[in-house]
């Protein structure tokens, strides 16, 4: 699949990421068992590529404490560039799968 941020009109949908998705399964990566991962993203806009790999990582890894990381966000304003670095701490952002099957994040 294209890179999202050269996507022209549409971007693509978080169940598009998902089916694209693939990962090996702990047996083969040489795990027993994961307390905690995090998925990390350089940046998320709508959060549908970070939202499907969060949800390759729960099928592998059921029993885990999965989070998401995104280095950056977008902005749809100027007033809001300072915001577009400014931490937001665990627990407090989101990313929610609509039933339209698009995403949208939080902040």
């Amino acid at each position: 699949m294209p890179k999202s941020a050269w996507s022209r009109g549409d971007r693509p949908t978080q169940e598009r990421h998902h089916a694209t998705i693939s990962l090996s399964v702990p047996p083969l990566l040489g795990f027993d068992s994961v307390g905690r991962i995090t998925v990390v993203d350089d940046v998320i806009t709508s959060g549908a590529t970070l939202h499907a790999c969060v949800l390759r990582m729960e099928e592998a890894f059921p029993s885990a404490q999965i989070a998401g990381f995104a280095v950056v966000r977008t902005i749809s304003g100027v007033t809001q560039l300072p915001a577009a670095f400014a931490p937001v701490r665990e627990g407090e952002g989101q990313v929610v799968l609509n039933a339209d099957g698009s995403t949208q994040r939080t902040p």
